[in-house]
């Protein structure tokens, strides 16, 4: 009988082979020590292994865990508890429905009790948390009336769907402690649940229930319900966000804590294209509060579904994806703290056999391990055979996703993996369901032919002597002549705690180390003596006994005549804006040092919340920048965040006013955030022309009548650069449009809203708006004013606007039977009373998406959404034929250079000009396109391009320029790979500075 060996076993027999050659020589040595030769030998041996077979973790034991009651079980979760044992959950199903079952178990893996909790009809697990007494909340859905466990009926009206949200409090010992339904009228499915910093719990799921019961939201916005609830199980808010058609089934959705306490939400997400249907992933960061912060569809996931989500120590995001058909590779993906890609990585074995991933945890060490099933052989990223059908399956990779190694485990048949989670002394839990008999790793049998639990735990990894720095790369910028600031980098040790030493590779005298050790090293630079370029070095550590690291330092020096741009995030940490703007970390200030921060708040009229989420506010202080003699514009940043946080103090006009002086002359007096702002955490910048004649910008704040100066962050900009404007644009088309119409009321003084969906026998009435567009790239704010009020009552009416994608209607003929359609979803809503006053819409996302070389913008105003209770109430507001000259506005904040084709006016205290520095734009010929066309790429674009064609369905093709990826001056691009339809694409260019849209008729 031939038997097949492991791997490493290969290995050793071509070491037992030079040993053994090795020995025959020796005896011809006289003298030679025989034990020096074993040992020599042994040696040779661990030598021959591969990397990733000495790096596995060995399995320290595994077991089979049971009922006495043969059934059927959908394995959940397992999670390490308090006393070092382990807690495993599962959905039972047989014939009667679904119940709850709840298996402690100790260190070992020995059973010690069983619980079930069950109702009437259908009751799924989807989470255990332990608690800090000890005890566990167990997290699931229920569609049962009150019965058995359940001590509540379920939410749904009469010939509603069922399904709640369902959490069970048990002790220490299994018993029930309480229990909470939690649901609105309609269907809700609990699929995650987390513990929060504040000792209660977080909630979320997928709804399709309205308003009512406990649902204060509709499901206008999407189906993602956020149920925030205190310790004791109670409600403290509720949020409703997410896309209106995430993917249902298993796995299709994953949740984690972020550290600034708010969450992060990865859910499938599906929508139809021209004769099918396609599934992407859906990432949305949500406040503490509950707020969406940004949300992102992530269009290179076509039919990949999320798994798990983490949030890394950088404040990065790592996810899992398993493809919804093919199947064949763990997929892992790392993005950026806005949700941008970083890398995509893909790991698999031989052929095209079934590999999912399914489970994700970060590592002690910064690195990452992937979990889930493979019946795949040894090949590509996989060291070893699959054990006989699928297997458990893990991979360990480091926070660039550099596979370190990786262990198939499994018996003689089906073994499928669920869930995994490191423990505290450093190994893993492992847990999913079996099939196999005794054999290979399996050393229990399975009690029921369905298959049993299968619990495996695996032991620390063998100790990795080896260094790494966080970041790899830091970057500085001086001006010649000048020292600059110090930059962080951290130093770790893979294990226990050597004493680096630190070494340049080039020996700059530039470059300026700090005191080796481990931990945050601050290193700095000194371009005294340099002329104007760029500089690289490279740091070296290294320790005895343990791999080394290396650091690459970049330096560029700029002329000390040249003016330079400073941004400083005031009061917090170093910054990166959506658009690329780099602030430092606060430095260069005087006077008292005080600083106000908070977690997580949205703030409004900005993408950058960060920047204003951390302030300087003292009784007196200022800041003291080294520039360069010469015309700067300073921008100042404010954001009241002390006074008007839910839950916090009384915000108000009046409670804070300071003074601003910028090279002694007083700019600001007495002012007033809040009444600027108009509200609390509310963006708002102030601009200022300087002179600088000494070398240094000096900025002091200083108390007025109420309270201490603030500042959020600060800009400092050279004249000659400066283009930001903010500027209003009136609109060229408005009319309303009274529903199932012909009568046309474009030249009408008022835009008419009336929501009437409960009373057919009253037409309602929608408005449409347009406007002249400006490039979406350089677009940083934009917001949607009308002016009015309730024109029926004093209550509060919401009113929404929406994104209308056809610009070619006219105000003179459109009606109730030839509007366009709105989109599905509103950009933004605003509350109107009997008040008459211009009311603001946050645009902006709207804005920069769609107005890129389309000269108009048009928005939809409605006061219909689902489940409003506030009905057959008209809102009135001002059309630009009204005689009072309170027209609608947009009003843009824009990097652009000012275009004289656009009547525009500037609403600011000071007004700032600027010079057309706009550079060409790129260019598409022939257009209309065939199957090839070149690219005349504009200037704008610097270092690698990325390229799609995006259909009028919104379905993106991935396009490549033949020869080099970088911004050269033309590219010729083949389209005859790609199956393109006739009509319109829009062609998207993205380098690292700019975006651009470009529209191309596909003719053949």
């Amino acid at each position: 009988m031939r038997v097949s060996l492991p791997a490493w076993c290969t290995y050793l027999k071509v070491a037992c082979f030079y040993f053994t050659t090795l020995t025959n020589r020796a005896k011809a040595i006289p003298g030679l020590n025989k034990n020096s030769l074993a040992m020599h030998g042994l040696v040779c041996a661990l030598l021959f292994l591969p990397g990733s077979i000495l790096a596995q973790p060995a399995i320290q034991w595994d077991k089979i865990v049971s009922s006495e009651d043969l059934q059927y079980y959908e394995f959940n979760t397992v999670k390490q508890t308090l006393d070092d044992g382990y807690i495993a959950g599962a959905s039972l199903n047989d014939q009667d429905g679904h119940s709850i079952m709840v298996f402690k178990l100790s260190a070992t893996g020995t059973k010690q009790w069983e619980k079930s909790f069950v109702a009437q009809y259908t009751e799924e697990l989807a989470e255990i948390i332990p608690t800090p007494d000890g005890g566990y909340l167990l997290a699931g859905t229920s569609r049962s009336n009150a019965a058995g466990d359940k001590s509540e009926n379920d939410r749904a009206i009469n010939g509603g769907y069922y399904g709640d949200y369902w959490i069970i409090k048990i002790a220490a010992d299994g018993s029930k402690l309480w229990d909470r339904t939690i649901g609105g009228t309609g269907s809700d499915m609990l699929r995650e649940a987390k513990s929060t910093a504040d000792g209660g719990f977080i909630l979320v799921g997928l709804s399709d229930s309205g308003v009512g019961a406990d649902k204060s939201e509709s499901n206008l916005n999407g189906r993602v319900w956020l149920v925030k609830v205190n310790a004791e199980g109670i409600i403290e808010w509720d949020k409703t966000t997410g896309s209106q058609n995430p993917k249902e089934g298993e796995g299709d959705f994953t949740m984690d804590v972020t550290q600034d306490g708010g969450y992060v939400i990865a859910s499938s997400y599906w929508r139809s294209i021209p004769g099918d249907t396609e599934h992407l992933t859906e990432v949305i960061k949500v406040a503490t509060d509950g707020t969406t912060e940004w949300s992102k569809v992530l269009e290179y996931t076509l039919d990949q579904i999320p798994t798990a989500i983490r949030q890394t120590p950088e404040g990065d995001y790592v996810l899992t994806l398993r493809t919804y058909a093919s199947r064949k590779s763990f997929i892992l993906l790392k993005l950026d703290h806005t949700g941008n890609p970083i890398w995509y990585k893909t790991y698999r074995g031989r052929g095209f056999a079934i590999t999912d991933a399914y489970a994700l945890s970060l590592t002690s060490d910064n690195g990452y391990l992937i979990a889930g099933r493979s019946s795949a052989n040894k090949g590509k990223e996989k060291s070893e055979d699959a054990r006989n059908s699928e297997d458990y399956w893990i991979v360990k990779v480091d926070r660039d996703g550099i596979r370190h190694w990786d262990k198939t485990i499994g018996g003689t048949g089906k073994d499928a993996l669920a869930s995994m989670q490191q423990t505290r002394d450093g190994g893993y839990i492992l847990g999913g369901v079996s099939l196999s008999p005794v054999g290979v790793d399996k050393s229990e049998p399975v009690d029921f032919y369905e298959g049993d639990i299968w619990l495996v735990k695996l032991a620390p990894e063998p100790a990795r002597k080896r260094l790494s720095f966080t970041p790899g790369t830091i970057r500085f910028s001086a001006v010649a002549g000048s020292v600059g600031a110090t930059q962080p980098a951290t130093l770790i040790a893979g294990s226990g705690s050597p004493e680096p030493t630190l070494t340049k590779s080039l020996n700059s005298s530039w470059l300026t180390l700090p005191e080796p050790g481990l931990g945050a090293l601050h290193f700095g630079v000194d371009a005294t003596g340099l002329t104007p370029g760029s500089y690289t070095d490279t740091v070296t550590a290294a320790a005895a006994g343990y791999r080394s690291a290396t650091l690459v330092v970049e330096l560029t020096v700029t002329d000390a005549n040249q003016l330079t741009t400073v941004r400083i995030n005031a009061g917090g940490e170093r910054s990166i804006t959506s658009d690329g703007r780099v602030f430092t970390a606060d430095q260069y200030y005087t006077g008292t040092d005080r600083v106000n921060a908070i977690a997580s708040q949205n703030i409004k009229y900005t993408s950058e919340d960060v920047l204003y989420r951390s302030e300087r506010s003292a009784a007196s202080f200022g800041y003291n920048i080294p520039v360069v003699n010469g015309e700067y514009v300073v921008v100042l940043h404010f954001a009241e965040i002390w006074f008007g946080i839910p839950g916090g103090r009384h915000a108000g006009p009046g409670q804070r006013l300071f003074h601003v002086d910028i090279e002694a002359s007083r700019k600001l007096t007495d002012y007033d955030i809040f009444t600027k702002a108009q509200g609390a955490l509310t963006a708002v910048e102030e601009e200022f022309r300087v002179t600088v004649s000494d070398g240094q910008l000096n900025i002091d704040f200083s108390s007025g009548a109420a309270n201490l100066p603030t500042v959020a962050a600060i800009e400092v900009i050279p004249r000659s650069e400066y283009t930001r404007r903010t500027v209003v644009i009136s609109p060229v088309e408005d009319a309303y449009i009274q529903e199932y119409s012909y009568e046309n009321f474009g030249t009408s003084p008022l835009l008419i809203v009336k929501d009437t969906e409960d009373n057919p026998n009253i037409l309602g009435r929608r408005s449409y708006l347009k406007f002249p567009s400006m490039e979406a790239s350089q677009v940083t704010s934009a917001k949607l004013r009308v002016y009015g009020y309730n024109a029926e009552n004093t209550s509060g009416v919401k009113l929404y606007a929406y994104g209308v994608d056809q610009d070619n209607w006219s105000e003179t003929q459109i009606n109730g039977n030839t509007a366009p359609a709105f989109r599905y979803v509103q950009i933004s809503g605003v509350s109107v009373n009997n008040e008459a006053k211009y009311y603001e819409l946050d645009v902006t996302s709207f804005v920069q998406e769609l107005v890129a070389n389309d000269p108009f913008v048009s928005f939809g105003l409605s006061s219909w959404y689902i489940g409003s209770t506030v009905r057959n109430i008209r809102l009135d507001f001002h059309s630009r034929e009204n005689p009072s000259g309170n027209a609608p506005q947009l009003v843009i904040t824009t990097n652009a250079a000012a275009r004289p084709s656009l009547q525009t006016t500037r609403i600011a205290s000071e007004e700032i000009t600027s010079e057309d520095r706009q550079a060409a734009k790129s260019a598409v010929y022939p257009n209309p396109v065939r199957k090839q066309f070149t690219l005349s790429l504009s200037p704008k674009h610097e270092g690698p391009v990325s390229m799609q064609m995006i259909s009028q369905s919104g379905r993106s093709y991935p396009v490549k320029a033949l020869g080099q990826s970088t911004a050269s001056a033309q590219k010729h691009i083949d389209l005859s790979g790609l199956t393109l339809e006739k009509g319109i694409y829009l062609l998207k260019i993205s380098s690292k500075f700019e975006t651009e849209v470009l529209k191309v008729l596909i003719a053949e």
